[in-house]
């Protein structure tokens, strides 16, 4: 890879990262990026990649998965990541 190829990947990469975490930002009022650990934000990309939610807000919850710790908004529709990994649904 080039400089530039290198140069224009992370701009591809920070562009997305951007419309990541305003995804996340409208969809957790009351949250802050300040109080979101980068795992947080890992597992709920991961569960958006799986299964999107409507567009739109939500209210941030401090509920959290039994299992892996990660903020869930509804426990019930909740996958967990290590169970997902074992093959298990929560």
């Amino acid at each position: 890879m080039t400089p530039e190829e290198h140069k224009a990947r992370h701009a591809t990469l920070f562009d997305a990262l951007d419309e990541l975490l305003a995804d996340f930002i409208r969809q957790h009022v009351g949250s802050t990026l300040s109080g979101t650990s980068a795992r947080d934000l890992y597992f709920w990309a991961f569960r958006q990649s799986q299964e999107p939610s409507e567009a739109g807000p939500t209210v941030h919850t401090t509920a959290v998965c039994a299992h892996c710790g990660c903020p869930v908004p509804d426990a019930g529709d909740h996958i967990c990541l290590p169970a997902r990994v074992a093959g298990a649904k929560r």
